[in-house]
């Protein structure tokens, strides 16, 4: 296939030496250029013709000469150019033949249609030599995507500084600095973030005052691990990030791929279940809050303890104190699951439910976190500083 001639036309065009006849024709096609032709009748007839002739080639018709159509050529008289035989007009062209376009259609006829019926022949041939090799070509191709996306994760995790995670049969998941790869490219410095399910952790606060004392008592794969964390903070202060890069890090390294993090070790995981952005359609006649019920539907359905559940703000698309009452009762749902419940990170605003104790209290199985922010006077004015910790 030539590429570089078939390009313009949106046309195949089969290479010079593919096959005998088709050449033949094209050379006989190619001494009889139109364009050339055009010229030499244009210089056998009056001048106000010559500048906008053309010839052109149809099937059915054979060649003809086109001029535009002038305001003078009101009767048929007028249509008379002497050495042109006139055929018929449309609304902006009027078309001719001469003795040198009947001579044409004698010598060359429908060349043009026959070249174009031979290039698609050949190139039907090519299709059916190649498609009897088609099972191995696909597996090629799957070998060649395979082998682009390990040299891709490769070339990331040496130029992003990812670290090779510990993949374990517990149920455990400890992320050390966790980074998110997409948001750490678009700002100077990122600052990375911990998260540890079935371990202890000195960062979980109790329920019982609202994120008073440290969480204790954690064990590894034990009924009293922490497994549905709780993570407050006012808006733009990282939580949705946060969240977010905890599922990337868990997907990145079940691919095999490092991660972006200092250390990680994660434990197998059989699904990602996320409420963290509604995407509405017109093809669905649904609300943005129907969307949000419906996903936590399905986390309520189809998670294990080997699960992964990522909340972000659920309840703030209905009326407050209905949003309210369904988070508390989403978590509560979950908690009551005991050792089978799965790996909970949660975001939200509701204040309520410290200010009345609207969870269960001293709940082993649940822990408090906050996002960091720094509260102080610079020049006699209250500035506040987010951490994104």
């Amino acid at each position: 296939i030539d590429f570089d001639s078939g390009g313009t036309d949106c046309n195949i065009v089969v290479k010079h030496g593919v096959d005998e006849d088709l050449d033949e024709m094209r050379h006989l096609y190619d001494g009889k250029a139109l364009s050339t032709v055009a010229r030499e009748i244009a210089e056998t007839i009056p001048d106000d013709f010559s500048d906008s002739l053309n010839v052109i080639y149809f099937p059915q018709l054979g060649y003809l000469i086109t001029v535009p159509l002038q305001s003078h050529m009101t009767s048929q008289e007028s249509f008379i150019i002497p050495g042109l035989d006139f055929q018929f007009c449309t609304q902006k062209t009027v078309f001719y033949k001469s003795e040198q376009m009947y001579q044409m259609d004698e010598s060359i006829g429908d060349l043009h249609s026959i070249i174009a019926d031979k290039e698609i022949a050949l190139i039907q041939g090519l299709q059916d030599s190649v498609s009897k090799y088609s099972p191995m070509l696909i597996d090629v191709s799957s070998v060649c995507a395979e082998l682009d996306c390990l040299l891709a994760l490769a070339e990331a995790a040496k130029k992003y500084d990812f670290v090779c995670p510990e993949m374990v049969d517990s149920d455990v998941l400890e992320i050390v600095e966790g980074r998110h790869p997409l948001y750490e490219q678009c700002m100077d410095s990122f600052i990375g973030n911990d998260v540890s399910f079935g371990t202890a952790s000195d960062n979980g606060t109790s329920m019982m005052d609202g994120g008073g004392s440290n969480a204790t008592n954690m064990s590894v794969d034990g009924e009293d691990s922490l497994r549905v964390m709780l993570l407050t903070g006012p808006n733009y202060s990282g939580k949705s990030v946060y969240l977010k890069q905890v599922g990337l890090i868990v997907f990145m390294a079940h691919l095999g791929s490092y991660v972006p993090a200092k250390r990680a070790t994660i434990g197998v995981t059989d699904r990602i279940i996320t409420r963290i952005q509604a995407v509405e359609s017109d093809s669905k006649i649904q609300s943005a809050f129907m969307i949000d019920s419906q996903q936590m539907a399905y986390a309520f359905r189809n998670s294990t303890r080997r699960s992964l559940i990522l909340i972000d703000e659920y309840g703030k698309g209905t009326l407050h104190a209905n949003g309210v009452g369904l988070f508390c009762a989403s978590l509560v749902n979950f908690l009551d699951r005991g050792e089978n419940c799965p790996k909970v990170l949660s975001t939200t605003h509701f204040h309520e439910l410290f200010v009345h104790n609207l969870l269960p209290q001293n709940h082993p199985l649940l822990g408090h976190f906050k996002m960091n922010v720094f509260q102080g006077t610079l020049e006699n004015e209250e500035r506040l500083t987010f951490l994104y910790r």
